[in-house]
């Protein structure tokens, strides 16, 4: 079945970083993560994946297990450390040669959301994605009716919510 890749400008493209050492492993990474629809950004160890992290903001991150400086497990759990600062939760999914019930195990331990063995699989990585936009289009929808009652509730209005039923800000802000 023929996916739709989203444009350069479209929402539902991914800004993704990929945390991985091994030159070879980006190149086939980066190569199908961007026919999928992902800009990329590179990251080839894990003390360079927390800086990107720390000074930009990306809807997902593929997280080497095993890498120089610092592993992707101390990397995940630094990147944890960031976000309750900041109050957000980016999915990090490990991407390891390591595939028994263990490793993902610890991969789930460390804080990574979700977990895929390499050699990747193309449609393992394309639902992956799938579920990743989805539920990012889901939050935006949902801030989008946030800011809408928001702004009936300091109009003090009525607004519309779900269907085209009218309630009350009052009913509207307790949904």
């Amino acid at each position: 079945m023929p996916t739709l890749v989203p444009s350069a400008h479209d929402e539902t493209r991914l800004h993704t970083l990929l945390a991985d050492d091994v030159h070879a492993n980006q190149l086939v990474a980066n190569d199908m993560l961007t026919r999928l629809g992902c800009a990329v950004e590179i990251a080839g160890t894990g003390v360079e994946a927390v800086e990107r992290f720390r000074n930009g903001q990306y809807d997902v991150i593929f997280m080497d297990c095993q890498m120089p400086e610092l592993d992707g497990f101390g990397a995940t759990e630094a990147i944890r450390a960031i976000e309750r600062e900041r109050g957000v939760r980016t999915p990090i999914i490990a991407m390891t040669a390591h595939a028994a019930e263990s490793d993902r195990y610890r991969c789930l331990e460390a804080g990574m959301d979700d977990f895929i063995s390499k050699p990747v699989s193309l449609d393992r990585l394309r639902s992956l994605l799938e579920t990743i936009r989805a539920r990012k289009f889901s939050q935006s929808i949902a801030a989008i009716e946030r800011a809408a009652i928001e702004r009936a509730a300091s109009e003090n209005r009525a607004v519309s919510v779900g269907s085209d039923e009218k309630v009350p800000v009052e009913t509207a802000t307790s949904l």
